[in-house]
């Protein structure tokens, strides 16, 4: 099995190697070599240890009906335009947050 490992440099002199998608799967070590070692004996113990299920999950759809049901449900809802205003306005103030840190 071949996975891909992300081998970062911290600031100590250390080399972080984290197995790409299994962010817990990591380990540090003096040098690249032994970061790659350690997280391939971690990656080993993880998969001695561990057991893989596939669970089949039944979602509800949204609103009890398909996508396609839900096209024009609002339709002349009078409060739809206020939902927009408000989120436009929310909008707005987090913009000028943002340009206030810069």
């Amino acid at each position: 099995m071949t996975l891909p490992v992300l081998i970062q440099r911290n600031g100590k002199n250390e080399f972080l190697a984290t197995v790409v998608g299994l962010p817990d799967c990591h380990a540090s070590a003096t040098s690249r070599e032994e970061a790659i070692a350690a997280v391939r004996t971690h990656i080993v113990d993880l998969q001695q240890g561990s057991d893989l299920a596939f669970v089949e999950v039944e979602l509800p759809d949204a609103a009890g009906g398909s996508p396609r049901e839900l096209f024009g449900a609002y339709r002349g809802d009078s409060t739809w335009g206020e939902v927009f205003d408000g989120i436009e306005k929310e909008r707005q103030a987090l913009d000028e947050r943002n340009h206030q840190d810069d």
